[in-house]
Order: structure tokens, then C-alpha cells, then sequence
């Protein structure tokens, strides 16, 4: 050829080159503009012209590729044509392969390359895209500058070959510390900084979706919103990352329950729909993320208009999705989970057949590869769960057959490890119960066939509360399992926030008790209630052993164990800005590194030989070894559906049931409800008196005038109730008979209750019938004490024969005695005068005073401060306090008594450590009434005051009168030392309020509502 015709041809083809180039970008203009989809189809027929005039390595072809790839992706996400995303990675590939590091435009060429796999694995499922999305988005870190190239060419090329889906769990963790070295190496300010984050909580999430520790998804939602916070708002990625931080308060929420995560959920993803066109590929799927949201199973307050809102934008979902499309099983699914939501609320059975017909659809839609894939295993999960409703509704035995028989498969197929294996093998078990317990029948329970792990932990909290509610039940007594998640309890409680599942222990106890299950009873009840002051009697925990073994280590657990003492929870309202959410996020994050800390340190310490139980609760049977010789632990469990005692007596190998099935919660709350209108027409509820509206001698805030008194009888009612359905079938399976009331008798036994529900706010100690003809009640028959735990007591009995440290050489270095230090804050400001304190106080006083091996310290209204009332609990064994209180149940550490100096709280006294402390009388309003929000829960002065280390507390339920209670507090203290004269010792401290009751109802002379109303609110607490 001439070298005028090749310059000829030259000039021709680059000709045709700008005009395909023209035509390309004026096409694609056109496209991005009308959206019409011809146009976009043009420009790249025009583009795939340009670039076969290329030779294979000319690297003027490049541009072209890059052109051509990001619109086939862009058709792609309109089409979901899979050619399309094949053509567009191949173009992307040669052209990373032939562009230099270093290269100004390498990592916008790699970013693509990403996305382009991220987006083929979502419609394929092959793990393959995933891992070169991941070696694609490692690029992109490695090539972002400031210093991202200095790391050691070894430690780099091991984070370049990581793989996201490798068996090997150390490799994700690695890449992890590679995030956060990347982090700490990007400058403030650095442009790129915000897809360093991203990419951190990337890895982050990987692993969250391994392994579900709670610590991960914190620090996710931490990374998220740091990200969003330095995303501009125009800038192209915000959009993406506002999805990825409300899916990720989702997944919190779906896990905890907690609302203020699922409000913040819909708030963004709410954003997101409005601000992503139709057209857009992940359209359809954050429709059905809102409306997972709007109908999730786990919100409880979820109504009618949410679940036809969320059925809604789930079935705009499918509109969107074109057939053959392997997204529209998934969609279809979460359509028919909505409708099976709604079906046992409502009941309509129209709901349940568009559920089952929509899930066995998406089953079946489920392309053969993809058959082992989470969606696939969760529609099967959602398919059994349907038929189970059903059957609920119709009585179909079928449909449970079905349901068992579909869990059953679902269960063999799942692989070993998969983090919804737990919740799988609920739905098992669940549907199992439900067939067994049909028609009003036990049934046989064939537990064995249900393959409970040593692992079970169910990732949402409502997966575990229905594992303690039906694994807890059906379990063999002889699996091994059992003890190990049993071990776990208390930390999975403070997880599920137990005021949002007020009846789960009762439930899961009542259950126990119907299957002869005592002990299990007995445990599920121990681990659940008082947490409150169960977490930080363990946390406090002596580690005397451990410090004479590895003084480092025993440093340590006390180190973290008083962070975790003082750390706070803060939840994020709705309404706060940006900084407060991630101010509040990072103390959340700070408290769950702690908890895992110290889950660490305890892990060490049990490793070592001799420390294998190191502050593990003991097991059932082992408590039993030390109960009090003096008298039973009677505990009692109210459900709605029955009631039942469990009485633990020293010397018997097993505890004894005894069942009440004349009283039930019902009669509790009954009960509950007329003794709190008796006490507001008394005005005792807010610590009013029994005299009258101008008598200042009562103890409390300012008393309202007396209301007509209520119903005659309603008190002896409330007290007759208990006796008959409670006290006195417990008392005859006990064999307790009559006090002798002679000078000469035994001492009387005793009884320790432990109430739960309703029952805590009921006087148990009075129960008895009073009247003109009759007197039978429990003070005939034994003393009696209220203790907020049966272990509580126990560890009091275990301990009971250590050394006395009270006035032989101190305790941790204080020099202190056994004595009484007594107080009396008559004029606390903003409460109501009560004077009759002084005259309290003063009578113990000098009673005390009169007995020269006696130690006692007085200090009244103005003269005590907060510090000084401190050290004198630290010097003396005992305190009076004749004050008014306050209770927080909400903080229960933020309880406090009420002085004219100040309030002194829970916490303070707390962090005192006084530890084996003898006495605590709290002659204060309702320092034993719990709160009605938490009836499982003991978070009231008394045990509060148990918790900080005394050994037993008296308390009052319900305001008590200055007319009365200076005469109660001296006949109390005058029998306490009837008999032991040499130094102050609180152990006979219940005989003695039983005597000072018993002498207060000679004095008033009568059984009146307005007389028992006196003398019973007095309770003792502990050993």
C-alpha cells in the first residue's frame, strides 16, 4: 500500500473515530437526560464501533473500555441482563491489566471494577465476584495516598490474596487490623478518608455476618456514621451510605429490639426511597427493606396501617421486578412474610393464604444453584412458620405435619455453623410444642430429634426469648446443653431488657414446674430476676485467691470490673443531632468493648487450674448444700395459667413442690389493685399519715386530706386471700405447726420468701384472717423474711462462719466496730416536716447509751453531711435512718435517702464496699416497695442496701406514722438485746421486728383495716 493511500486510511478512521465518539457521548447525554433507554443502546453500539478500530494494546483503546463498560452497567441495572455485566467486567479487566500504578486514573478504573462485581454476585451468588470485588476495593486502599504504599510489601501482599468467603476466620481479622492501621495512618482531613472508614466497616460487617458478636455491629453503626458525616451532601455516595447505616440499625434492632434503632432505621431508609429514582437497579430492594421495617416481627407496637403500608411497598417491589429476575424469589418472600405477620394478629384467613402462596412461590422461583443461599434457607423458615400459624387457627393437623416436616429439611440442609442455625432449630421446636400441646394436652415431646447445640444463641432478642420459652421446655432434663445456656442467662437478660418481656421468667418457670422441672424452675427464675443487684454482687465479687496467685491478672478483673461498675448506657433519641448519635454510639461501643474485656479476663483466669469456676454461678444441687438450718426458702412463681411454691429445706437432698392452684396472677393483680386503693384512701401510698390533715407528725411529703375510707374489710380481704390460696396450703406441705407462746418455747422457725410478680407487692408476711371471732395468721406460726433472691441468701449462709471482721483489725484496712451510727433529717428541704424522727432516734439513743460494751453515734438534720454519714458507715456495722426516701427505678443506683444536707444515693453508698455489714434499718417511706414496671424485679432500698453488703435490712412497704414508729424502732431494738448484751449483733434482727409487730397490735388493740394498716408495712430482708 502507498503511503498516500495509508495516510488516506488513517485520516479515515480517525474520522469515524470522533464521529462514533460524538454520537456515543451525545447519545449518552440524551440517555442521562430523558432516560430512554434506545438512547443508552446506541451509544454503546457507537462505542463497541470505536474501540474495533483499535488494536488490541493501543492504549488509546482504554478510554473507549471504559466508556463502554461503565454503560453496559449501566443497561445492566435497568435490564439485569446478565450478558451485559459480563461484556462490562471483561472491558473493565483489560483495561486495569494494562494501566500502571500509579496511574492518575487506576483507582477510579479499580472502583469500578468493584462495583461491577459486587453487582454480579448479587444476581449469580458466586463467591468469586465477591472475592474480586474485595482484591478490587484492596487496591483501592493500597493505591489512596498518604503513606497507604509504606506498609512492608510482605504484610501488604497477604491483605491483597485475602479472601472474604476463606475458611480461615483469622484472615478477615487480619484484614480488619489492616483497617484500622489505614485508619490511624490517614491524615486529618485526608479527601479520601471517608472510603478508608467505609471500607473499615466493610471488613467489619463481613465479619459481623460470621460471627454476630454485638461488639462488631456497634462498631459498625460507629463507622457508619462517621462515614456519612464526611460525605457531602451532593456528593454521588451519600445515598449508598445512608442505606448501609440504616440497614445496619436494622440488623440492631431485628438482634435487641431496641426502638430508638428501628425508628432510626425508617428515618433513613425512608430518605433513601425519596431520593432514588424507580429506574434505579436497587430501587425494588429498598422497598422491601422499608417494609421489613414498617412490618418487622419484632415491633411490638407495630399496627394496622404499618403492615398495609409495608405490604404495599413490597408488592410495588415485585411490580418493578421484570420475570426470570434471580432478586424476585427474595422480594416474593418478604411480601409473603409480611402477609404471615399480619395473619395471627388479625386473624384473617386470607392473610395466611396469600403467605403460604407467596413463600411456596419463592421457593420454588429459587433457581437450583441458589438453593443453598440464607434466602432460600429463610424462606423455608418462613414457609414453616406459616403452616404453624395455620394450624393454630384452623386445627389442621396437616399443617403442623408440614411445618415439622419443612423444618426438619431445612435444618439438614443448612450448614453446620450458620448463624441462623439457633433460630432454624427454634422453629423446629416450636412447631413441635405446638402440635404436643395441642387440644389441651402435654402430648409427648420427642426432644431428642431436635438438634440443639451447645451454641444456641439466637441473634434477635425475641428468638431468645421464644428459645427460653419453648427449647426450655422441651429439653430432655438430662442434656448437657442445658447447664451451658443456663450459665449464659443472666448476660442474654440484660440483652433482652427484660420491662419489654415482663412475664418471660414466670412463663418459663410456670412451664418447668408443669414438667416436674424444679430445679429448672428454680434456676431460670435465680438468673432472671434482680439483675439489678446480680450483676453487681458479681462484679464485686472477692478475688482474694486470685490476687495471692497473679496479683497482675486479679488487677485486672477489679480494673475492669470498676469500669463496668461506673459505665452508663446512653440511648440515642430519635430527635438528636448527628454528633450527639455518634457521641452516644461511642459510649455504647466503649461499654460493649468492656464486656468483652472482661469476658476475656475471665477466660484467662478459668484456664487456670483451681480457677475453672471462678465467679461461675453455682449449679442447683450445689446450693443446696447450704441452705439456713433456722427455716425454708419458699419460693413462689405467679403465672397467668397457675401457681406454684418451691420450698428449699436444709437437709433434703430435693427441693419440695407444692402447688397453689387457687391462686394465679389475676388474683395477685387483684389483690395488688384493692390494697392500693385502700392506701390512697388512707393517703399512704405517697407517704401520708393516719392522723389528721393538720397533724404535722407524719412522715412523708405533704399529706392530702383524708377521702372517705374505702370499702370495710378490704385490707382483711387482701391478708384472708393470701392466707387461704398462699400461706397456709405452703405452711401444711411445710408440717409447721402453732408457735408455743410460752417464756420457755423454742425459738420459732423461720421462713425466707421469695415472691415474683404481683406477689412482690403483697404483705405475705401478714397474711392471716382477722377477725372479731377468729385469728389465725403467719406471725402464729413463724418469723418471717423476704429475701430478693434465694442465692442471695444462700451466699449469706455459705459465708456466715468467716472470720468476724468487725472490731478485730478492720476490713481492707479500716479501722471499724460493731456498733450503730443513727441519724434523723426531720426538715429535709422540699419535703414535709416529720419530727417524730428525733423522738426516734433519740429513744434508740439513749437506750443504747445505758450499755456500757455498746457502740452507737448520733448526728441529726443539718450537723450530718453526705461525706461524713459515709465514713460513719464505713466505721460502724449498723445504721438507722429515720428520713424521708426516694426510689428510682429507672437507676435503681440513683435511689436515695433524703437529708437536709443533701441526697445521699445508692451508688455512694455502693462504692463504699462494706462488704459483710451487719444492719440497716430504713425507717423511711416505701423502702421496700418494688416498682410496678418491673415486677420480676427487686429494685427497691431494701435490696439495694443488701446489695452494698448488709447483711439483713428492715424496711416498710408503705408510709409509716411518727405516731408509730419511734415505739416499733425501740421495742425492735430492746428485744435485738435482750439476750446478748457484750457487742451490737444484728443476727436475731427478724425475731425482733416479729416482736415489735406483735407489740404494736397488743398496744392498738384491734384488727381494723386502719390497725393492720400500721403494723404491716414493717418487712425484714436477708439472713
Amino acid at each position: 500500500m502507498s503511503l498516500t493511500r495509508l495516510k488516506f486510511v488513517k485520516q479515515g478512521r480517525q474520522a469515524l473515530l470522533a464521529r462514533l465518539s460524538d454520537r456515543g457521548l451525545e447519545c449518552r447525554k440524551r440517555f442521562e437526560e430523558t432516560g430512554d433507554l434506545s438512547d443508552l443502546t446506541k451509544a454503546i453500539e457507537a462505542w463497541q464501533g470505536a474501540i474495533s478500530l483499535f488494536k488490541p494494546r493501543n492504549q488509546d483503546r482504554h478510554r473507549w473500555l471504559v466508556l463502554l463498560g461503565v454503560a453496559l452497567f449501566d443497561r445492566f441495572g435497568r435490564t439485569g441482563e446478565l450478558a451485559d455485566i459480563d461484556e462490562a467486567i471483561s472491558a473493565l479487566l483489560q483495561v486495569v491489566r494494562c494501566t500502571p500504578r500509579g496511574h492518575a486514573l487506576l483507582i477510579g478504573r479499580l472502583n469500578h471494577l468493584q462495583s461491577f462485581f459486587q453487582a454480579r454476585f448479587k444476581l449469580t451468588g458466586n463467591g468469586s465476584n465477591l472475592r474480586n470485588a474485595t482484591w478490587a476495593k484492596d487496591k483501592v486502599v493500597e493505591f489512596t495516598g498518604d503513606g497507604f504504599g509504606h506498609f512492608p510489601p510482605l504484610l501488604r501482599s497477604r491483605y491483597r490474596e485475602m479472601t472474604v468467603d476463606s475458611e480461615d476466620p483469622t484472615e478477615l481479622d487480619e484484614v480488619i487490623a489492616f483497617s484500622r492501621i489505614l485508619i490511624e495512618r490517614t491524615a486529618k482531613g485526608h479527601p479520601n478518608t471517608a472510603e478508608v472508614l467505609d471500607y473499615a466497616r466493610e471488613n467489619i460487617q463481613f465479619r459481623y455476618r460470621r460471627k454476630g458478636t454485638a461488639l462488631d455491629l456497634s462498631e459498625i453503626i460507629h463507622l457508619g456514621y462517621r462515614v456519612v458525616q464526611l460525605t457531602p451532601d451532593d456528593h454521588p455516595s451519600i445515598i449508598k451510605r445512608l442505606r448501609n447505616l440504616g440497614q445496619s440499625y436494622a440488623s440492631r434492632f431485628d438482634r435487641f429490639s431496641n426502638a430508638s434503632d428501628l425508628a432510626e432505621a425508617r428515618i433513613l431508609l425512608k430518605r433513601v426511597v425519596e431520593a432514588t429514582p424507580e429506574d434505579d437497579p436497587d430501587f425494588p430492594d429498598l422497598l422491601c427493606s422499608l417494609g421489613r421495617l414498617l412490618g418487622s416481627p419484632h415491633d411490638h407496637a407495630c399496627n394496622l396501617s404499618d403492615l398495609a403500608e409495608a405490604i404495599r411497598l413490597e408488592q410495588k417491589a415485585i411490580e418493578l421486578t421484570r420475570t426470570g429476575d434471580v432478586r424476585l424469589p427474595p422480594r416474593t418472600a418478604c411480601l409473603g412474610m409480611t402477609f404471615q405477620l399480619r395473619f395471627p394478629r388479625f386473624g384473617d384467613l386470607s392473610d395466611s393464604d396469600e403467605a403460604l402462596s407467596l413463600l411456596t412461590r419463592a421457593i420454588w422461583l429459587t433457581q437450583e444453584g441458589r438453593r443453598k443461599h440464607s434466602d432460600w434457607f429463610g424462606m423455608l423458615a418462613g414457609y414453616a412458620q406459616a403452616l404453624r400459624h395455620r394450624f393454630i387457627h384452623t386445627k389442621n393437623p396437616s399443617y403442623i405435619d408440614k411445618s415439622i416436616s419443612t423444618s426438619q429439611m431445612l435444618i439438614k440442609l443448612c450448614p453446620e455453623g450458620h448463624p441462623d442455625n439457633p433460630t432454624f432449630t427454634l422453629g423446629l421446636a416450636t412447631s413441635m410444642y405446638t402440635r404436643a400441646t395441642s387440644n389441651g394436652g402435654r402430648g409427648e415431646l420427642d426432644a431428642s430429634s431436635i438438634p440443639i447445640s451447645s451454641n444456641l444463641q439466637p441473634r434477635s432478642s425475641d428468638d431468645q426469648v421464644g428459645c427460653c420459652r419453648t427449647l426450655g421446655t422441651v429439653s430432655k432434663p438430662a442434656s448437657p446443653s442445658i447447664g451451658r445456656r443456663h450459665n449464659r442467662l443472666r448476660h442474654c437478660y440484660w440483652t433482652l431488657r427484660f420491662h419489654e418481656n415482663p412475664g418471660l421468667p414466670l412463663e418459663a418457670a410456670a412451664a418447668a414446674c408443669r414438667l416436674g422441672r424444679l430445679e429448672k424452675a428454680f434456676e431460670w427464675l435465680e438468673q432472671s430476676r434482680c439483675l439489678v443487684w446480680g450483676q453487681l454482687n458479681n462484679i464485686r465479687t472477692p478475688i482474694d485467691d486470685l490476687k495471692a496467685h497473679n496479683r497482675k491478672l486479679a488487677n485486672a478483673v477489679i480494673r475492669v470490673a470498676e469500669q463496668l461498675e461506673g459505665a452508663v448506657s446512653r440511648t440515642s433519641e430519635t430527635g438528636a443531632t448527628l454528633t450527639e448519635k455518634m457521641l452516644n454510639e461511642d459510649v455504647a461501643r466503649k461499654h460493649l468493648q468492656l464486656a468483652a474485656e472482661w469476658d476475656d479476663l475471665l477466660a484467662t483466669v478459668r484456664d487456670i487450674p483451681g480457677f475453672e469456676t471462678f465467679m461461675k454461678p453455682l449449679s442447683f444441687f450445689s446450693r443446696l448444700q447450704d441452705l439456713p438450718g433456722e427455716g425454708p426458702i419458699v419460693v413462689i412463681n405467679i403465672y397467668k395459667d397457675r401457681c406454684d411454691a418451691i420450698a428449699l429445706v436444709a437437709g433434703q437432698g430435693q427441693p419440695l413442690h407444692i402447688p397453689l392452684p387457687n391462686f394465679s396472677a389475676s388474683k395477685a393483680n387483684l389483690y395488688r389493685a384493692n390494697l392500693r386503693s385502700q392506701l390512697k384512701s388512707h393517703n399512704l401510698r405517697e407517704r401520708g399519715g393516719l392522723g389528721d390533715p393538720g397533724d404535722c407528725t407524719e412522715r412523708g411529703f405533704r399529706p392530702t386530706p383524708n377521702r372517705k375510707q374505702g370499702v370495710e374489710g378490704t385490707v382483711r380481704g387482701v391478708l384472708r386471700g393470701l392466707w387461704n390460696e398462699v400461706v397456709n396450703p405452703i405452711l401444711n406441705a411445710l408440717k409447721l405447726s402453732r408457735i408455743d407462746q410460752s417464756p420457755e418455747s423454742r425459738v420459732p422457725p423461720r421462713i425466707w420468701w421469695c415472691p415474683t410478680g404481683a406477689l412482690s407487692f403483697l404483705p405475705i408476711h401478714a397474711a392471716g384472717i382477722y377477725g372479731e371471732n377468729q385469728t389465725e395468721c403467719l406471725l402464729d406460726y413463724a418469723v418471717s423474711s423476704n429475701t430478693p433472691t434465694a442465692s442471695a441468701l444462700i451466699d449469706r449462709v455459705k459465708n456466715r462462719r468467716g472470720r468476724d471482721r468487725w472490731g478485730r483489725g478492720g476490713i481492707n484496712g479500716i479501722n471499724r466496730h460493731a456498733g450503730l451510727f443513727l441519724t434523723s433529717q426531720p426538715n429535709a428541704p422540699g419535703a414535709y416536716p416529720i419530727p417524730g424522727t428525733t423522738r426516734e432516734v433519740e429513744s434508740v439513743y439513749e437506750l443504747i447509751r445505758n450499755e456500757p460494751q455498746m457502740k452507737a453515734h448520733m448526728l441529726q438534720g443539718s450537723k450530718l453531711t453526705i461525706d461524713d454519714c459515709l465514713s460513719f458507715m464505713d466505721y460502724y456495722s449498723s445504721v438507722h435512718f429515720a428520713c424521708h426516701a426516694s426510689q428510682n427505678a429507672a437507676d435503681p443506683l440513683e435511689s436515695r435517702f433524703i437529708f437536709h444536707e443533701g441526697s445521699l444515693n445508692l451508688l455512694a453508698v455502693i462504692r463504699r464496699n462494706l462488704q459483710d455489714s451487719d444492719l440497716a434499718f430504713l425507717s423511711a417511706c416505701q423502702t421496700s416497695t418494688g416498682e410496678e414496671k418491673l415486677s420480676d424485679e427487686a429494685v427497691h432500698l431494701a435490696a439495694g442496701m443488701l446489695a452494698a453488703g448488709y447483711r439483713r435490712v428492715v424496711a416498710t412497704m408503705w408510709s409509716i406514722g411518727d405516731r408509730h414508729a419511734p415505739g416499733v424502732s425501740l421495742d425492735f431494738y430492746q428485744h435485738l438485746w435482750k439476750d446478748n448484751k457484750d457487742r451490737f449483733d444484728g443476727a436475731k434482727s427478724a425475731l425482733a421486728l416479729h416482736h415489735a409487730m406483735q407489740s404494736l397490735r397488743l398496744r392498738l388493740n384491734d384488727d381494723s383495716e386502719k390497725s393492720l394498716l400500721a403494723w404491716i408495712p414493717y418487712v425484714h430482708f436477708g439472713y
